[in-house]
């Protein structure tokens, strides 16, 4: 019986068998399939296999993916060949991570739609664009709820000469939050109007709630 080499490449576990190498994936590896024709080359130390057979791992491995080495008789190969070395080990981890990290946050984010569009401008192109969160798009509806809230405050004062936060924060609190609603009434559509402009100039990245007060702030400093 031949005996058996362990490696590891990253959280994969390697059996070096002879020629065969047999390779137990932690992450399923979808473009690694069983081919009879147009095998798709596998290069893994500087040598060149094919996939002979593919099964489910024992846990906590994904699959069982078992690689033979390349001979001539089989034909035509596939232009897309894969270099399996601790480089695609930590992109395929990685794009683990960011599906997953995606696939729960996404969720609720788009719960809160036009709410994210509040963000600032940085944090909408570099975390929120990378979670399919186009900027624009959630800055034009944030801008739409600013709108809305401010025709809503306009009822309230009309109405029942008492902003909405006032009314609803109690006698007690009325006082003391009475400033935080006539602020509102002036910020909300000011706020809503620059930044939906910048939206109608074709800004990549669209300022988020009140970042253009202190963005004016640093360029006159």
């Amino acid at each position: 019986m031949l005996p058996i080499r362990e490696i590891c490449v990253g959280p994969d576990k390697i059996h070096l068998i002879g020629d065969t190498v047999t390779i137990f994936a932690m992450r399923a590896m979808p473009d690694w399939t069983v081919r009879e024709f147009s095998r798709r080359p596998i290069y893994f130390q500087e040598k060149k296999y094919f996939i002979e057979r593919k099964t489910p791992g024992p846990a906590p491995f994904a699959y069982r993916y078992q690689l033979a080495p390349w001979h001539s008789d089989l034909g035509p190969e596939s232009s897309q060949a894969i270099t399996y070395d601790e480089a695609y080990v930590e992109q395929r981890e990685q794009f683990h991570r960011d599906e997953r990290k995606e696939g729960l946050i996404y969720p609720a984010l788009f719960c809160i739609y036009p709410l994210v569009g509040y963000a600032w401008s940085g944090f909408k192109a570099r975390i929120l664009s990378q979670l399919g969160f186009e900027p624009v798009a959630i800055t034009a509806a944030s801008t739409l709820l600013s709108f809305s809230l401010f025709m809503l405050e306009g009822v309230f004062i009309l109405y029942f000469h008492s902003g909405f936060i006032a009314l609803f924060g109690g006698h007690a609190l009325y006082s003391s939050i009475l400033w935080l609603d006539r602020g509102l009434f002036i910020l909300l559509p000011l706020d809503s109007v620059l930044r939906y402009d910048q939206v109608l100039r074709g800004s990549e990245s669209p300022d988020g709630f009140l970042e253009w007060v202190f963005r004016r702030g640093r360029k006159k400093s």
